[in-house]
């Protein structure tokens, strides 16, 4: 697969999440890039695997009614919206924890 477009027949296969060759390769070509992303946004190792992870739970939801239309521009441009995505809820649940735990410490 060519590292600057994403084969539409992967994009085809992963519209069915028991595709385990399919969602691997899918797993070889963007888990580092998404990885690194997700490290120079500030997270951390952990939180940079949980990231992937949710990432791969939305691609898996909606995938199977994804239409791939090469001249709207390429999948890794929608796999980084997928991410950005993922990103602020992760921030979100950080803002909310971190609230909740000034609010106990404020109680004391």
């Amino acid at each position: 697969m060519n590292g600057d477009r994403t084969s539409p027949t992967l994009l085809e296969q992963l519209r069915d999440p028991t595709q385990v060759e399919a969602w691997s390769t899918f797993e070889g070509t963007y888990r580092d890039l998404v990885h690194r992303y997700c490290l120079r946004r500030g997270l951390q190792h952990a939180d940079a695997e949980d990231a992937w992870q949710q990432t791969l739970v939305c691609l898996m939801r909606t995938l199977p009614s994804f239409c791939y239309d090469r001249g709207r521009g390429r999948f890794r441009a929608y796999l980084f919206v997928v991410v950005r995505s993922v990103l602020a809820v992760l921030h979100e649940r950080r803002a909310r924890s971190s609230r909740r735990s000034n609010r106990h410490r404020g109680a004391r």
